[in-house]
């Protein structure tokens, strides 16, 4: 079934310079207060740490006001326009639900009369994996619009990039669909998991959050360039450090000449909360573990508790403010207007109700949820296995549909299920292998 139809289909190289339209963004003066609007006023402005929140994007953290778009002379897209992240997180991509401006690491793409959106998406998306190598240097993976522009994509003529679009939009959503089941799988582990610390807890006393704490603490969100910092460079946590209750490293470096805030620095052991998220996220809390760097400091968009350990300790804490009982009590406070991140005020997290028990006892707890907790990592560790198999499966689709070496007019649902099946169970599907 491999074929090579570049020649027989129309199939050309071509840039992407000529299939797209392509519009650099930028940031007004950050210290000008009359180009940045308050609430839901003004224009949606999107970062790339936007776009990884939200791959369809409808809101953004911040906004500008109309005096902040002239001063700055940026484009504005409408719904439908993509989004190209060249800095850091390279050629990670987001379509914009609303009319919305973006920064200079990001660049705006619109497909050419005759070009088929779709078919345009799902080629940058396979063009992603060589893109490392045109970073300019080894310390910032950046790229410029030019380097973008002169990418070399291969292409059908317009019918046939419609049905390959058609093709993947039909293939990605069954796969799709199976990564969500991998995911609720996961999803309900999860939340066994967590519902055993109310069962284990249940019908102990209550203490409020501020009677446990010594103090919490706002971090700082300096300028910061969207790349992770070198080893021996400072860096500032992201926001989804903390989220589903387990720690994992993710910053970016601090902004050349910007002095540090050694007092915002992190180390294993410290308790953090999302100050703002999405509904489902904000409040989420995890122990930073030994994966932390050196030289990290957390954003302002991150608390830190600091735990009175002679009434409570950080783990303790962490699986407390983790809990459903607790979920609950933190989605309730959480407050903001319509189309913006809830946020979670200091003495919201005070306000917290958890078990009140000696330290000696929540150890006790801790040991017998660990043993408890067991079975569900390993179903948990399946499901991701699952998970980066159907995703690896995905992204060879889509490199063998886009490049003309499938021909997506020949293929049966049942090949193409037996293919997602042999990924799955760890083969090499055959579809991807003829």
């Amino acid at each position: 079934m491999r074929q090579s139809p570049l020649a027989s289909q129309g199939w050309c190289r071509i840039r992407l310079k000529h299939l797209a339209t392509l519009d650099a963004g930028g940031t007004p003066s950050v210290d000008e207060s009359a180009f940045w609007a308050d609430g839901d006023e003004g224009t949606p402005w999107v970062t790339i740490a936007d776009m990884t929140r939200e791959p369809r994007l409808k809101s953004t953290e911040r906004r500008l006001t109309a005096a902040g778009l002239r001063a700055a002379r940026l484009p504005v897209g409408s719904a439908g326009t993509l989004l190209f992240a060249m800095y850091a997180s390279l050629g990670t991509m987001a379509v914009l639900e609303t009319r919305a401006a973006w920064n200079q690491a990001i660049l705006g793409v619109t497909p050419r009369v005759g070009v088929d959106p779709g078919f345009l998406r799902y080629s940058l998306e396979h063009a992603r994996g060589g893109l490392k190598h045109l970073a300019r240097s080894n310390t910032q993976d950046n790229l410029n619009q030019s380097q973008v522009a002169n990418l070399q994509l291969v292409a059908p003529d317009g019918v046939l990039q419609h049905r390959i679009a058609d093709f993947l939009d039909r293939e990605c959503e069954r796969i799709g669909m199976l990564v969500q089941a991998v995911e609720g799988m996961r999803g309900q582990a999860r939340a066994v998991a967590r519902a055993l610390f109310d069962e284990h807890t249940a019908g102990r006393p209550r203490i409020r959050v501020r009677h446990v704490i010594t103090a919490i603490e706002q971090g700082w969100s300096p300028q910061c360039d969207d790349r992770e910092p070198d080893p021996q460079e400072w860096g500032v946590l992201k926001l989804g450090c903390v989220n589903a209750g387990k720690f994992t490293y993710q910053a970016k470096a601090l902004a050349a000449g910007l002095k540090p805030r050694p007092n915002h620095t992190v180390v294993e052991g410290d308790v953090l909360v999302s100050r703002a998220n999405t509904r489902n996220l904000v409040g989420s809390c995890a122990i930073v573990t030994s994966d932390v760097r050196p030289r990290t400091i957390y954003s302002d968009l991150l608390y830190r508790l600091i735990p009175d350990e002679r009434k409570c300790i950080p783990e303790f804490l962490a699986a407390a403010l983790g809990a459903p009982s607790a979920r609950s009590q933190i989605e309730a406070l959480a407050v903001g207007s319509a189309g913006s991140m809830p946020k979670l005020a200091q003495g919201a997290i005070k306000q917290l109700a958890i078990p009140n028990i000696e330290p000696q006892q929540q150890r006790e707890t801790l040991q017998s949820l660990e043993v408890e907790l067991r079975p569900f990592a390993e179903l948990r560790h399946e499901a991701e296995q699952l998970r980066a198999a159907l995703v690896e499966y995905r992204n060879a689709l889509i490199t063998e549909a886009v490049t003309g070496k499938l021909d997506v007019t020949r293929l049966s649902d049942q090949q193409l299920d037996e293919s997602a099946l042999a990924s799955m169970e760890g083969g090499r599907p055959e579809v991807l292998s003829t």
